[in-house]
């Protein structure tokens, strides 16, 4: 029956006795409290996510078992799961095993899928004490073939990881973290390979109108498009350059309004002091300038487009370029065009839109920073 169809997530701390003792032993929190804090913090994350006691079931003191009915509920769950743990306690480790199948009755685990939930996590530990002489003592996500299959779907259709498979244990080993759950409006890749001729039509069509610009020379072009603009989108590593270049300006710009999404300094790596210093330079600008309406969002994850746009109508875009040999890993400014576009044409409105959609995705689910200012109450 189709319509029965659901995932079991067995949830599990590792050793949680010992780690709770390590946790005391680091920190001085007493280990009864740090079992109580990390089984709260799974049980909150939980309830945030399930509809009905019918959904959840504690197994035992540390351990649960989560009915969903999509795979996109079931990585976004264990991806919170592990960003909190990460973030509050590191020292705690979790073991998860995902299966799929149909579930006939309310006791959900105690269904096979259930108990394959469980069975695969304990084989996977003792694979693992083979080869390595010990348990795991970090966290893993052991998604069955039963499950993955559904995953394989998701994973073709929005370019999703899948893991990695160990075929012994017909399993995949999965990190959580890295799964971004697709946007309702986001085009499937198999959409995008339907539309492929029409937008490499429209790039031929439009080659002798598109214009490549080092940033290095928009200094005059740049000043003219701030001077004349009232709303400006900076989708951007750092802006360090653009918020040093141009800050004289925007301190005297009256009625601008100034949306800008960079990265957050903890995923900035060796730029990380220069994203916190470029905040505090807007900050400055606004502490200056109350006419300047500056908001800061900040995303949590590797620079990719980048785009400075002018009123929706004109921008600036391009993408930041990866070299594992550079520096800095992921180079802007440096050897990097930017195309030039308006909405006077097609292909001009074509990627507007599409650096502006996903400006806008962004903008919703990033972090808002709010500017304080030095100079004034």
């Amino acid at each position: 029956m189709e319509q029965n169809k659901k995932f079991v997530v067995h949830l599990d701390i590792l050793g949680f006795d010992q780690q709770a003792k390590q946790v005391e032993k680091i920190h001085g929190v007493p280990s009864w409290r740090a079992r109580k804090n990390v089984i709260e913090k799974v049980d909150n994350i939980l309830n945030a996510h399930i509809k009905g006691d019918k959904y959840a079931k504690k197994t035992s003191s540390d351990s649960w078992m989560v009915l969903f009915d999509s795979i996109n509920s079931v990585l976004e769950y264990l991806k919170n799961v592990k960003q909190s743990m990460e973030k509050e306690y590191n020292l705690i480790s979790l073991e998860t095993g995902v299966t799929y199948g149909n579930i006939e009755c309310d006791e959900f685990w105690l269904t096979d899928e259930a108990i394959e939930a469980v069975n695969i996590c304990k084989k996977y530990r003792e694979l693992y004490r083979s080869v390595h002489n010990d348990f795991p003592r970090t966290s893993f996500t052991l998604i069955h073939a039963t499950a993955y299959k559904e995953l394989d779907v998701l994973a073709e259709k929005f370019g999703l990881p899948t893991g990695n498979k160990i075929d012994k244990l017909e399993v995949r080993v999965y990190d959580p973290s890295l799964y971004n759950p697709p946007h309702e409006n986001m085009v499937s890749f198999n959409e995008f390979k339907k539309e492929k001729e029409d937008i490499e039509k429209l790039i031929k069509v439009e080659k002798a109108q598109i214009s490549l610009y080092d940033p290095a020379h928009l200094g005059d072009t740049f000043e003219k498009l701030i001077k004349g603009s009232k709303n400006i989108d900076l989708y951007l590593y750092t802006t360090e350059t653009f918020a040093i270049t141009y800050r004289e300006i925007l301190k005297k710009h009256q009625g601008v309004s100034i949306r800008i999404l960079t990265i957050h300094p903890d995923y900035a790596e060796e730029k990380r002091t220069a994203v916190s210093n470029c905040i505090e330079l807007w900050n400055e600008i606004y502490s200056l300038n109350r006419n300047c309406k500056i908001s800061i969002k900040l995303y949590a994850h590797p620079p990719s487009l980048r785009g400075i746009i002018f009123d929706k109508n004109e921008g600036f875009l391009g993408i930041y370029k990866y070299d594992p040999n550079h520096h800095f890993r992921f180079v802007g400014v440096e050897n990097n065009k930017l195309i030039h576009a308006k909405r006077d044409t097609e292909f001009g409105r074509f990627i507007l839109d599409l650096y502006e959609n996903r400006f806008e995705y962004e903008w919703e689910n990033s972090k808002k920073i709010e500017l304080q200012s030095k100079f004034y109450s």
